[in-house]
């Protein structure tokens, strides 16, 4: 293969593609929001969407290992139960701004 990848070039590939994402989507509307269905029609192309929300999905992942403690019991039945209900109420009101997807 002839071809070199340059990682710099890439990274600026993505920056600018998705600064152009950004203009298109929040341009008219600088205030607007993308909630969970938004992000997978983002872009035409899916796997871009996927991409965001596996993003998303790693994110929200290192923020709830921070949540947990050593003072209390995260494996109780009752916690465990609560958590899960908690994440699956926060995971329906997804709600991203420019700022929050903006590479600048």
């Amino acid at each position: 293969m002839k071809d070199k990848y340059s990682h710099a070039k890439r990274e600026h590939y993505g920056r600018r593609l998705a600064a152009h994402l950004c203009d298109q989507h929040f341009g008219p509307q600088p205030t607007a929001t993308l909630d969970g269905p938004a992000v997978l029609r983002f872009t035409p192309i899916r796997q871009v969407n996927l991409l965001v929300v596996q993003q998303l999905l790693a994110q929200w992942t290192a923020e709830m290992g921070r949540l947990r403690s050593p003072y209390f019991d995260f494996e109780a039945p009752d916690v465990r139960q609560a958590l899960t209900q908690f994440m699956n109420t926060l995971s329906r009101r997804i709600r991203l701004t420019r700022g929050l997807l903006s590479p600048y």
